[in-house]
């Protein structure tokens, strides 16, 4: 019974080395590749600042360029640095505004804490305190879902002559909890929520950061992205979800798993462009489909090989598509 103890031991003690030994492999291999792309680096044309929201959180945000407003809302656990492809090209046609989201980037959570209402309503006073027209809303993941919510809230934001001219829905979703096109999606949902919510729940009340700081955390960052991301951009990602505390990405996740707003899309009334990537596992091509089909004046854009992360892994396509939406 010994000999047989100190085999299994064994056995897994070779397991977990060789998946250290692999963990390292894969992250020397993906540093090593030749990159074209280098890490973001400040403007000189940049302007940064911060907001005072009405619950008293301070939130920081970037703008470059002049003309027609374009408003950039990240997603979960990113912050306004993951576009800083689009603050360098499209302010040469725009006044190209990002944000960081409450909790997140230089941000405060203020005190009304994280739900989507309260984020919706960040972004309505963002508007209002820049004193932005006909603006293009574009929302990444989580960030597509508070454009959702704030235009639902808000729906005289869309009206002719208001502060929101067309949107841009980039690798998010209506009804992500649901499961979308999935058979006994929301069953299996319904059985599992409790549990899920309560570990979510938990982990909201943990120190720590929403990756570890460790040769694991690129590994994770690279699963967001598609066939053949650039390590720079993956280098990026895990530098900035590595910021971002755990508490805080466990209670917006809460929310995802709550947000449905498949009920208000028919009544959105502008030009609008869906943008999702086919090698997208976070929020696939399934839910880009159906908000397309739901949304009057959508259109739907795919991109091949693309993961979660369409403006670092497609910037020249990507930045075009956001052009195009300008002019429509």
């Amino acid at each position: 019974m010994a000999k047989r103890n100190l085999f299994t031991v064994g056995v897994a003690g070779l397991g977990l080395a060789a998946g250290v030994t692999a963990e390292r492999l894969v992250l020397r291999r993906a540093r090593r590749r030749g990159d074209t792309e280098s890490a973001p680096e400040e403007s000189a044309s940049r302007r940064s600042g911060h907001f005072v929201t009405t619950d008293r959180a301070e939130l920081h945000l970037v703008e470059s360029g002049e003309g027609r407003p374009m408003v950039l809302v990240h997603g979960v656990a990113l912050s306004s640095r993951c576009w800083h492809n689009q603050l360098a090209d499209l302010s040469l046609h725009a006044r190209v505004i990002a944000y960081d989201q409450r909790g997140h980037g230089d941000s405060d959570v203020g005190r009304q804490g994280l739900s989507l209402g309260r984020l919706g309503a960040d972004l309505n006073e963002l508007l209002e305190e820049l004193d932005l027209f006909d603006a293009v809303l574009v929302g990444h993941s989580l960030g597509g879902m508070v454009a959702l919510r704030m235009l639902a809230d808000h729906p005289k934001l869309a009206a002719p002559g208001g502060r929101v001219g067309a949107l841009a829905l980039v690798a998010t979703s209506a009804t992500p909890a649901a499961g979308r096109g999935i058979p006994g999606a929301k069953a299996l949902l319904a059985a599992t929520q409790p549990v899920a919510g309560s570990a979510a729940w938990l982990a909201s009340r943990l120190p720590g950061h929403t990756l570890p700081r460790s040769d694991m955390a690129f590994v994770l960052a690279r699963m967001v992205f598609g066939s053949a991301p650039s390590a720079a951009n993956v280098e990026l990602t895990r530098q900035i979800t590595s910021r971002i505390p755990l508490g805080v990405s466990a209670e917006l996740v809460l929310e995802i798993m709550r947000f449905d707003a498949a009920a208000t899309l028919s009544a959105i009334d502008l030009p609008t462009t869906i943008v999702v990537g086919t090698h997208d596992l976070m929020t696939p091509v399934r839910h880009a489909r159906a908000l397309v089909s739901s949304i009057p004046s959508a259109e739907l854009v795919e991109l091949p090989g693309c993961g979660h992360m369409p403006m670092l892994e497609r910037r020249v396509e990507f930045n075009s598509l956001l052009r195009e939406l300008l002019e429509r």
